[in-house]
């Protein structure tokens, strides 16, 4: 992504297209942060990756703790090492998903 990219960028690129605009880059502290509406992609070294979400974690460890104090806690299920990098993704509804 380039960082020139915003929203209005976005936008202007996109007027008169169907495409779905670009969203706005997720910028996570505390897993409190966002009301804990976001998923986390945590990748080891090894390459293994595993995908969590903020209230699994915050049963382990509470609210209000540091994103990155509790990514030097977790441990890879495969290789055992605690060398997890996260990654804040958005969270996606399935299509022709309705509400009623």
């Amino acid at each position: 992504m380039c960082p020139e990219r915003t929203i209005s960028h976005c936008k202007a690129v996109l007027d008169g297209c169907t495409v779905i605009p670009c969203r706005r880059p997720l910028n996570i502290t505390k897993l409190s942060d966002e009301f804990g509406q976001y998923e986390i992609l945590l990748t080891c070294e090894c390459g293994h990756t595993r995908k969590c979400f903020p209230q699994t974690l915050a049963r382990i460890a509470g609210w209000e703790v540091q994103l990155d104090d509790l990514v030097k806690r977790l441990r890879c299920s495969k290789c055992g090492e605690r060398k997890c990098r996260p990654t804040i993704l958005h969270l996606t509804t399935p299509r022709k998903y309705t509400t009623h």
